[in-house]
């Protein structure tokens, strides 16, 4: 069986003695080259034309998402998997933007090793507490880019869901323990981004919407 050639990008130089000792082992992938930064990447790729590119995404002088980008601009069809061992939402994020094709935790080494088979064969990877992130970001960007989003503060949705429950500004000043001025201005504020004038509008659009 023909091993999935692949070079790696880790300045950590433990953890690039561990993964390559663990790939060693392996009958799925053959680590053929590592290098401790980026900063040249895109020529140590096109030189190598390795089946798949494995790259920390925190790395001095540059970083997995600044080679990931210069990588895919002149190799578009190069798969590249991003390794962290923290997940963040806006590298996450960044990574799809830039065309990852998978984004795996350093934590899970036969995760990683799994990743690079599956972008390899075409497809994209990603360890299962990254995926849950994914899902999150976007049906929240969905959600935000609806014509029926509404973003409220927290304090506007505690009093919009007063008025669904039929409670009127005095009742909820005393509920919330909140001047009755201070109720007011919430609901000005609720009617501005709801476009409506009534109490009876504004219940209405959050119960439509699914606001509260």
């Amino acid at each position: 069986m023909t091993r999935i050639r692949a070079i790696l990008f880790e300045d950590n130089k433990n953890y690039q003695k561990e993964l390559t000792a663990f790939f060693e082992a392996s009958d799925k992938v053959f680590l053929s080259a590592c290098f401790n930064n980026a900063e040249t990447a895109v020529k140590q790729v096109r030189d190598l034309k390795p089946d798949v590119v494995i790259m920390d995404i925190e790395m001095p002088i540059v970083s997995g998402i600044e080679a990931l980008e210069a990588i895919k601009k002149v190799m578009p069809q190069t798969k590249v998997l991003l390794l962290t061992g923290i997940e963040t939402d806006d590298k996450i994020f960044a990574a799809l933007c830039f065309g990852a094709s998978g984004y795996a935790l350093k934590t899970d080494e036969d995760g990683i090793e799994r990743a690079v088979e599956d972008v390899y064969k075409g497809g994209s990877y990603f360890s299962p507490s990254v995926a849950a992130r994914v899902i999150r970001l976007f049906q929240s960007h969905f959600i935000r880019t609806q014509p029926h989003y509404v973003e409220l503060t927290p304090k506007e949705t505690e009093v919009l869901t007063d008025m669904v429950e039929g409670l009127k500004s005095k009742e909820i000043a005393k509920k919330r323990f909140i001047a009755f001025d201070t109720v007011r201005g919430h609901v000005k504020e609720i009617y501005v981004k709801l476009h409506v004038n009534s109490a009876q509008a504004a219940v209405r659009e959050a119960i439509l919407r699914g606001i509260v």
